[in-house]
């Protein structure tokens, strides 16, 4: 027999009005989205809101359900919007400049959008002299100039050699071994590692490549395919770049020896021909 039918009617309302009112704050907290809650249901009482109680909680799980995918369609969504906005600055970059400065900032800059850069940095490779430089280094969160480095046998080299990304989610020092790789000390070692090759023309131009020193798999499958798409757009034009600064650099050079064959060959003061053979070498170193 109901609790509804042996309690007295006075006892019966406040019976239901204490029900109701424990009700009240849950199904409020539900209402702004905090769908951890649950409705507790006494063992030991079977009424007519046991059936309410049970069927608001299941609905509760399913709301549940429903926001939680929604989070992540909604989270999805945003990421695939973010990466689209980065392949359309990079592109929209890569068409604007031929400065080679220019063309690097941008690559970190949106690179910085879609993963973590605390450690970021394109490597160059010149085949011809054996050299690798880095225009871009980026190591904790700051700037730091680095020298021309002759071609060795490190992470950078395997990825020029290979002409594959690597990536190394963790055990960077165990898998660097297995790989035959020899150990480049430079600030804190990497916790994770990923790198990708910039290719055009068939030639390796460089490499970039991200690593974090604070945690492991920082990276995924999805950041390499994310940093090749990156790589493969910008690997074209880094190398035009790299070509255009070249020829500035020759044109440069020709036009200083224009001008100090021109002094040499005048009737100027010595203190004026070595004026001008000071002033031309100024603009190339």
């Amino acid at each position: 027999m109901s609790e509804e039918k042996t309690l007295p009617k006075e006892d019966y309302r406040e019976y239901v009005r204490k029900r109701l009112e424990a009700l009240a704050p849950i199904l409020e907290k539900v209402s702004l989205g905090e769908f951890d809650q649950s409705i507790p249901i006494p063992e030991d009482t079977d009424d007519e809101f046991t059936e309410l109680f049970v069927g608001l909680n299941l609905m509760i799980e399913d709301l549940k359900f429903m926001f939680d995918e929604n989070q992540r369609n909604t989270a999805e969504l945003e990421r695939r919007l973010t990466e689209l906005s980065v392949f359309n600055e990079v592109g929209r970059a890569l068409g604007s400049t031929l400065k080679l400065d220019e063309l690097l900032e941008v690559i970190y800059q949106q690179t910085s959008r879609v993963m973590d850069t605390e450690s970021f940095y394109i490597a160059l490779y010149n085949e011809d002299s054996e050299t690798i430089d880095f225009p871009m280094y980026v190591e904790s969160d700051k700037r730091i100039p680095l020298d021309s480095q002759k071609f060795r046998n490190g992470l950078t080299e395997y990825i020029i050699k290979t002409r594959k990304p690597l990536l190394i989610e963790k055990d960077v020092e165990k898998e660097r071994e297995n790989l035959g790789i020899d150990a480049v000390v430079r600030g804190d070692p990497a916790m994770c590692w990923l790198g990708v090759p910039m290719i055009s023309a068939e030639s390796v131009v460089g490499v970039i490549a991200v690593q974090s020193t604070r945690k492991e798999g920082l990276y995924d499958e999805d950041h390499l395919r994310l940093l090749s798409a990156i790589a493969n757009a910008a690997a074209s034009s880094v190398a035009n770049a790299r070509a255009y600064a070249e020829l500035e650099r020759r044109l440069t050079e020709l036009s200083v020896f224009n001008e100090v064959g021109r002094a040499l060959g005048s009737t100027l003061k010595l203190s004026e021909q070595l004026k001008i053979i000071y002033e031309q070498a100024s603009r190339v170193m």
